[in-house]
């Protein structure tokens, strides 16, 4: 049960993070929103919370008022603690996803794309030593119906 308790926690963060959250009515052109999120990974000896503050603007109808772009921007920070090879370690970090969403006149998730930046440092306490990490990214995702 513990395997898929973690598999199942992935999935759903992994979901809140990618998936667009629009008003409750809709996006209309032009329109602006702002949304926060928190997302905590937890694999069983690695417990990592994501907070985010994510800006929205809906952007103007395209291909015949078929789909709507949707520019965004999340800052983030990370910050969690966990044990890896006997070693127990604390990470705090954070970073800046900027992408677009697309989205049908219906309402329906057409695709995504982002690109990801993020700094963190990693201290063992034990070693007493901090390890630097950047690392950078970019994820497209296209709904096929």
């Amino acid at each position: 049960e513990g395997d898929h308790s973690i598999l199942i926690a992935n999935v759903t963060a992994g979901l809140k993070q990618f998936f667009p959250r629009i008003p409750t009515n809709g996006p209309e052109p032009g329109a602006e929103w702002v949304d926060t999120t928190s997302v905590v990974i937890d694999d069983g000896s690695t417990r990592i919370t994501k907070n985010s503050i994510v800006y929205s603007t809906a952007g103007e109808w395209l291909d015949d008022r078929s789909t709507l772009p949707i520019a965004w921007r999340a800052e983030y920070t990370l910050e969690g603690e966990g044990q890896q090879m006997g070693q127990r370690f604390v990470l705090t970090g954070g970073g800046q996803t900027v992408g677009e969403h697309i989205l049908s006149a219906d309402g329906f998730y057409v695709s995504t794309s982002a690109r990801d930046s993020s700094t963190a440092d990693v201290v063992l306490p034990t070693l007493g030593i901090t390890v630097p990490i950047v690392q950078v990214g970019v994820d497209s995702v296209r709904m096929v119906r």
